[in-house]
């Protein structure tokens, strides 16, 4: 796509035209949803940055008032130090390994079944489709009955501290599969008949079809789904008993009551990085996919 082409599109895209702009009241109300959106910006950045700040200062520093915006002792040998003192190469890992599970069996089961309630539609499937809205009307604290459940009904098998709960309960999310469904149907019907046409099958029009179009969504899923994952302290809590395998946000919490203010601020801050780099990292091929989809040329 040209550069002309290119900015044309970017232009199309503004909420106030060109013309708009030249009206006071339009350019007011510009100008108010602005300066709206970064306030929003800074009330979501300040929280983020002062607790990092606040994780360099020492003890006497942070209690002092009134508190000191930048820290007049910087210290960052402290995120080494905790990370040391905190074993959080091992819980890490531990979190790292049970979101990514989230990712994977969240994304795949979700979306063949949002697949096949969008476009195969099996008999039954409103009324499936019904029983999976009327879920996403329960609370969340009736799920936690689950912990009465030490053997697996039929199989007898003990689930905890496993993380397959975890992800058997990822695998059947009903917001995840209202959601696909919801994209999936946005997808012209011409384009799968006439796959179907040419002999492919549901798999390969899934597969080769369906999930390269899905993509923007498919990482959005990914997003949120991952960074739900790691901040997720309910059901590691309940299930993942042996401190061995417990995920990050357990053990902080565990021993949150234990610690200085200001090493609980280096943990937050150990905390915060994974999902940020990981939304940074995924943001790129996000909004890349979302041009390429959607723009031709």
């Amino acid at each position: 796509m040209s550069k002309k082409a290119s900015t044309k599109v970017q232009l199309n895209n503004r909420i106030f035209s060109v013309m708009d702009m030249k009206n006071p009241k339009a350019k007011a109300l510009y100008t108010a949803i602005y300066v709206y959106v970064i306030i929003l910006c800074i009330c979501s950045a300040v929280p983020i940055l002062w607790t990092v700040v606040s994780a360099t200062k020492d003890i006497d520093e942070f209690y002092r008032i009134p508190p000191t915006i930048l820290p007049q002792s910087f210290h960052p040998e402290k995120f080494l130090e905790g990370w040391k003192k905190f074993n959080f190469t091992k819980y890490y890992l531990n979190t790292f390994f049970i979101a990514m599970g989230y990712v994977v069996f969240g994304i795949i089961s979700n979306g063949f079944m949002a697949y096949a309630l969008s476009r195969l539609k099996p008999r039954g499937y409103k009324l499936i489709l019904t029983l999976f809205l009327w879920t996403m009307m329960l609370p969340g604290s009736i799920a936690a009955q689950m912990k009465n459940i030490v053997n697996f009904p039929l199989l007898n098998i003990n689930l905890t501290n496993t993380p397959w709960p975890m992800w058997i309960m990822a695998a059947g999310s009903p917001f995840m599969v209202i959601w696909f469904k919801g994209y999936f149907d946005t997808i012209p019907l011409s384009i799968i008949e006439s796959a179907k046409i040419d002999g492919a099958t549901n798999v390969t029009i899934f597969a080769k079809i369906v999930v390269p179009m899905a993509k923007p969504i498919i990482l959005t899923q990914a997003i949120m789904t991952f960074n739900s994952a790691w901040q997720d302290y309910f059901w590691p809590m309940l299930l993942l008993k042996d401190k061995n395998i417990q995920t990050i946000m357990v053990r902080v919490l565990a021993m949150q009551g234990s610690l200085a203010v200001d090493e609980q601020m280096v943990m937050l801050t150990l905390v915060m990085i994974p999902p940020i780099i990981f939304f940074i990292i995924m943001q790129k091929y996000l909004v890349g996919n979302a041009n390429e989809g959607g723009v031709k040329g």
